[in-house]
């Protein structure tokens, strides 16, 4: 069979598409050597059709406002699933993907806010929508998502699954729709702040009476020593050095602020004490002013 080649002949012959648009310029060679310069330009044609880069995307709508309402998606060769959720609800949304439609198991999502991409590193979202999520879902035929706690509301929810070639552009595609719907009112996707100018006491109070999310918090210590904020997952108000899971450390005379795009959840309600003591278990009351600053949650 001839092979192509740019040297030993003086003569290049162009392989061409059949509109007469050059693809190579060069020379043939055979086993029995050169051909002749009088050789006509070769056109090379083919009836097979492109291959494919991208796969078509597939999508499904629904409505999860119950427990245990679901939206089922086939991601029929996709890599991808785009979600969005609108809607006012006191709810968790659970993702789940499966590689043979039967067997199903958690998928890690990625919160899509006005500034890019976060990988969120939860399964689940609660109580704040408007919400975009990306959720790799490789190898997967069937993606799902389920609603696995319920109190109230309603939750519109849009999947579509998409190839990676193009997941850029439909994460995009939605920027403008996302920004309008936070922008509707001053409450919609907005955090709430619960603002702290410490007495001289434990300053017990119940943040949230359901389940939330907290999504950062800025706080000022005054005192030339160590001051704790503690947080309950209770309903009503808690008791200071009982039921803590997560100590927020103010250093003296310093500032303690982070902020999460995913936000920490807590399934039950959100409770804030505040004390002097490392300790769980320590009930020692700040001093007036101590702490100053404002949680932000949803």
């Amino acid at each position: 069979m001839p092979s192509l080649a740019n040297e030993g002949f003086p003569y290049p012959t162009p392989v061409c598409n059949p509109d007469g648009t050059d693809i190579y310029r060069g020379v043939f060679q055979g086993g029995a050597g050169p051909i002749t310069p009088t050789t006509q330009r070769v056109n090379i044609a083919t009836d097979q059709q492109p291959v494919p880069t991208t796969l078509p995307p597939t999508s499904v709508t629904g409505t999860l406002g119950a427990l245990n309402a679901v939206i089922n998606l086939a991601i029929g060769g996709n890599s991808t699933v785009v979600l969005d959720l609108f809607g006012t609800s006191v709810s968790t949304v659970s993702f789940l993907a499966s590689i043979d439609g039967v067997n199903f198991f958690p998928v890690a999502a990625h919160a899509y806010t006005l500034s890019g991409l976060q990988l969120a590193g939860l399964v689940t979202f609660a109580n704040t929508f408007p919400n975009r999520l990306v959720i790799p879902c490789p190898g997967a035929v069937t993606f799902r998502a389920i609603t696995t706690a319920y109190t109230s509301g309603s939750v519109a929810a849009t999947a579509r699954a998409v190839s990676a070639a193009s997941l850029l552009s439909a994460v995009l595609a939605g920027q403008n729709d996302l920004r309008a719907s936070l922008n509707a009112s001053a409450s919609g996707g907005a955090l709430a702040p619960r603002h702290i100018v410490s007495a001289a006491t434990t300053n017990a109070q119940n943040v949230k009476a359901a389940s939330g999310r907290v999504y950062g918090w800025s706080f000022a210590n005054t005192n030339a020593a160590w001051r704790y904020v503690k947080l309950h997952n209770v309903t009503g108000v808690p008791t200071a050095g009982a039921g803590v899971v997560m100590t927020i450390a103010i250093p003296p005379n310093g500032l303690a602020q982070v902020q999460s795009v995913a936000g920490i959840f807590f399934n039950t309600g959100i409770g804030l004490t505040t004390v002097t003591g490392a300790a769980d278990a320590d009930a020692t009351a700040v001093g007036l002013n101590d702490i100053v600053g404002d949680l932000f949650f949803a």
